[in-house]
């Protein structure tokens, strides 16, 4: 070959290779689909643990590392204009793909094992035959270290003993923390987000620029220049790396993988879903995901991004020339994926601190070394997994995550809460709030209380704002108009005045709008930190606490205490117009009730005189008695003084004395003897049932006593000539 200059790619890349080991550098040879690509250690004790290995993804993570490199060959011996930076960056590309890695064979393990090239035959021009054998060069002294590289240590073991978490507070924990294959931030896929094509090495430099409040244009993938798609470019991922770089440090300007066709439907459709995301839930979930572990788990391969960064898409320009702008959301900044390293830790026993807590540089995180973290442990751990340099902007939902981490680090603070504490571990027994009154405890001053509360309240709602400022654990209910957002705004500004810190949540913003404006409204509008959604952002919380700081307020202390004295005077009126109003009386009522019975008594029926000596005095169970006999008087009355359709009705009693009364119901007794003793059958019976009047009665009673007639006389009282001559 190097007499002929002629040769495949694994001829170059075998006689890279030779070179390297004659220089004393470790070669290795990369054997991909239809290709070979030549590549050496960069450290001298790394090696392979075997002569070769299929599997690319710990590979992949050591040329990331900078532990090793490679080489295409073709590029530097084709004669063109390619340099050798241009020649090792198409090879990462290409190794980079790891489905394609067929084999990476490290030379300086075969010749540990015993394994050497044949040796080679040649003739001369006067036909002698010379043998060569090939013998590697030996070195005296190591390859230099490179300079600030250090090789992967392992992961430390820490001493210190760790509190044990309550049984309760982990199921909390695994309520908030969905570590299961649904989440998008343990499976991601490229469906429902938007890739950037960065240049390679730019990843950390883009992390930067956002964190800057720099905005990040986004251009289609195939809005090129026409020189550049006259040379054979139709997308950004055919673009020269120096055109990418110049678009992005002159322009700050990535291209997507959409084409123009479909850029303004799918950004806006994004962008859309993020704001509806946030007027729903109060928080954005619109990230740029940076970096991407490729994995795999009980079969299925995975990927997950690393670290997310919240932004906003931001439109400028209308119609076709519509185009969209990348933003820092302020509200947060650059955050680990903690679901990532909590599934990693309990399926592989990884921990990586450099991503859990990465360092931060001037803006941001230091996102390069967080990254060369991640793949140091891969690398130590063993694991055929790869970190791939990749930006995606994406919907994922991380805002329950931030509980779980919120829990998981001040779990024991939160249990210092006498409720959490009694939630956490003895769940099933009922709460004895330590800071509850006893029995004992003198009713609160309401009063006094309603005269400090900026909105005026009823006693339920000030026993309520009583009960809060003594630190009690309650629970408030009621239905919508019942007070609750002026309870809550009393409480608050009372509990501001006692000098206690009040955090209000709420499940949706308009109860957080309604609460945020009453406190203006009372003037405690620089007191109060809105910390949601725009009013999280560090520029607006620093202006709040400025406007506290500085806020000053003219008090007139002589007017209140005035005020006060009045309020006491009309108070202690009240008290005992109140106590005179419902003191009761020797029957057990007072004013108050009396006059709420009599109002309740219909005026249809008379009333009747009572005698006080018959109710007594001082005797509440004498009271009572007499009270029951005048209410079943009516049912023992009764037959007494009948109703008007009884047959003794007729009979009318006023002003009877008690003599005349005895002699009335002698008589009455004595006619219904005689009633009783007519006869019922017979003549004489139906003579007498047919009587219907006293005088009826009278008639009969002549006509029993005289001498009775002949019966032909009695009939002849019936004919026309007796009538005619009577």
């Amino acid at each position: 070959m190097l007499d002929g200059r002629v040769g495949t790619c694994l001829d170059t890349t075998v006689t890279f290779a030779a070179a390297l080991e004659q220089a004393g550098i470790h070669p290795l040879l990369w054997v991909v689909q239809g290709h070979a690509l030549v590549g050496w250690w960069r450290e001298e004790l790394a090696k392979l643990d075997a002569i070769a290995t299929s599997d690319a993804s710990p590979m992949v993570n050591l040329l990331d590392l900078g532990m090793m490199s490679v080489l295409e060959t073709t590029m530097v011996t084709d004669g063109g204009t390619a340099t050798a930076h241009d020649a090792m960056r198409s090879a990462r590309a290409r190794a980079r793909r790891t489905d394609e890695v067929l084999s990476v064979i490290d030379v300086r393990v075969a010749r540990q094992s015993g394994i050497v090239p044949l040796p080679s035959r040649r003739r001369t021009a006067s036909g002698e035959v010379h043998i060569t054998e090939y013998v590697a060069a030996r070195h005296s002294a190591p390859a230099p270290q490179l300079v600030g590289r250090t090789r992967p240590q392992a992961d430390a073991g820490g001493t210190g003993q760790a509190t044990p978490v309550p049984p309760r507070v982990q199921q909390w924990k695994n309520a908030l923390l969905d570590l299961s294959l649904r989440n998008r931030l343990i499976n991601f896929t490229h469906r429902y987000a938007v890739e950037l094509v960065v240049p390679e090495g730019q990843l950390g430099a883009l992390e930067d620029v956002i964190h800057d409040e720099r905005p990040v244009r986004l251009r289609p993938s195939d809005d090129i220049d026409a020189v550049l798609a006259a040379r054979g470019a139709r997308s950004a991922r055919d673009l020269p790396v120096e055109h990418l770089l110049d678009e992005f440090a002159a322009k700050a300007a990535v291209y997507t993988d959409v084409t123009t066709s479909a850029y303004a439907t799918r950004l806006r459709g994004l962008a859309y879903k993020a704001r509806t995301t946030e007027e729903e839930t109060g928080a954005n979930n619109l990230y740029l995901a940076l970096g991407t572990l490729v994995w795999h788990l009980d079969g299925k391969d995975l990927r997950s991004p690393l670290v997310l960064v919240p932004v906003k898409l931001v439109a400028t320009g209308r119609g076709d020339r519509t185009s969209y702008r990348l933003r820092l959301d302020e509200a947060g900044g650059s955050t680990p994926n903690y679901c990532l390293l909590e599934k990693l830790k309990a399926t592989h026993g990884i921990q990586i601190p450099e991503l859990a807590e990465p360092k931060e540089d001037l803006s941001g995180i230091d996102l390069d070394a967080a990254l060369g973290a991640v793949r140091r442990t891969l690398a130590v751990k063993g694991l055929p997994f790869h970190v791939e340099d990749t930006a995606h902007v994406a919907l994922l939902q991380f805002a329950k995550f931030r509980l779980w981490k919120d829990l998981d680090e001040h779990w024991e603070t939160l249990l210092r809460n006498p409720l959490a504490a009694h939630l956490a571990h003895t769940p099933t027994q009922e709460f004895a709030d330590p800071a509850a009154p006893t029995g004992d405890a003198a009713a609160p001053e309401l009063d006094e209380l309603a005269a400090r509360c900026p909105i005026p309240a009823d006693s339920s709602q000030l026993r309520a704002i009583d009960a809060a400022i003594g630190g009690q654990t309650f629970v408030i209910e009621g239905p919508p108009g019942t007070g609750k957002s002026q309870t809550i705004t009393n409480l608050l500004a009372r509990s501001l005045a006692e000098g206690k810190r009040v955090l209000f949540v709420a499940e949706k913003r308009a109860a957080l709008d309604v609460v945020k404006s009453r406190l203006d409204d009372i003037g405690l509008d620089p007191f109060s930190l809105d910390l949601h959604d725009k009013g999280s952002k560090p520029a607006a919380v620093r202006a709040q606490i400025r406007a506290a700081i500085d806020h000053r307020v003219n008090t007139d202390s002589e007017g209140l205490s005035v005020a006060g004295d009045e309020l006491r005077s009309a108070s202690r009126a009240l008290t005992r117009y109140r106590t005179q109003l419902h003191e009761r009386n020797g029957a057990g009522l007072s004013l108050y009730s009396a006059h709420t019975r009599q109002l309740a008594l219909n005026e249809a029926p008379a009333s009747m005189s009572v005698p006080p000596p018959l109710l007594g005095e001082g005797n509440e169970q004498r009271l009572k008695d007499r009270r029951s006999l005048l209410v079943a008087l009516p049912e023992v009355a009764g037959p007494a003084r009948p109703r008007t359709v009884h047959p003794w009705g007729f009979v009318t009693v006023d002003q009877v004395s008690d003599a005349a009364w005895s002699e009335l119901v002698a008589a009455v007794q004595q006619v219904d003897r005689a009633r009783r003793a007519l006869p019922s059958d017979g003549s004489l019976g139906r003579a007498v049932a047919a009587a219907s009047t006293g005088d009826d009665l009278r008639t009969l009673a002549r006509i029993a006593a005289s001498r009775l007639a002949p019966l032909h006389l009695l009939d002849e009282t019936r004919t026309p000539l007796w009538q005619a001559s009577s």
